[in-house]
């Protein structure tokens, strides 16, 4: 009986990622493949084109995310050219990074697109459909950091 239960669950799971999650990834990355930047790079030139010359910390506090991560991310941006970075003024053990005349233009390009995008999904889902779903996903993206969290103090 718990098998049935399980499996139900199991398939449900299944059919959301295949038929929204999946699909909602694939519609976010393939526009940044094909200038070779993943999703979070392109936020990332984001970040960086609102405060030009932010440091790594400004950075990892601004898109929430491990120093180490953010130390991959811009080292694929440096190697493309995408932004440089400095030593700062104040502090010569901080780097500072700015974009790149390539990096605008590539940030631009990716900005376009994926504004014609959104428009897309909001005139296909409504906005309505569309806020609930940005609440569903914020949920589980709540869910899934205690979770984390919970596992760190557990450890």
């Amino acid at each position: 009986m718990m098998t049935d239960k399980y499996d139900e669950v199991e398939h449900l799971w299944d059919q959301i990622y295949v038929t929204g999650l999946h699909q909602l990834t694939n519609l976010f990355e393939e526009p940044s493949k094909a200038i070779s930047l993943s999703y979070s790079e392109f936020q990332l030139l984001a970040a960086i084109d609102i405060q030009q010359g932010v440091s790594l910390h400004e950075l990892a506090a601004r898109r929430q995310i491990s120093r180490s991560r953010l130390s991959q991310l811009m080292g694929a941006l440096l190697r493309q050219q995408l932004v440089e970075q400095h030593v700062a003024a104040t502090d010569r053990r901080i780097r500072i990074f700015t974009l790149t005349e390539t990096g605008r233009q590539s940030l631009a390009q990716l900005q376009t697109t994926y504004h014609h995008i959104f428009a897309e999904l909001q005139l296909a889902c409504g906005p309505t459909q569309l806020a609930e779903m940005l609440k569903t996903l914020q949920q589980i993206q709540n869910y899934v950091a205690e979770a984390q969290l919970l596992r760190k103090a557990e450890d």
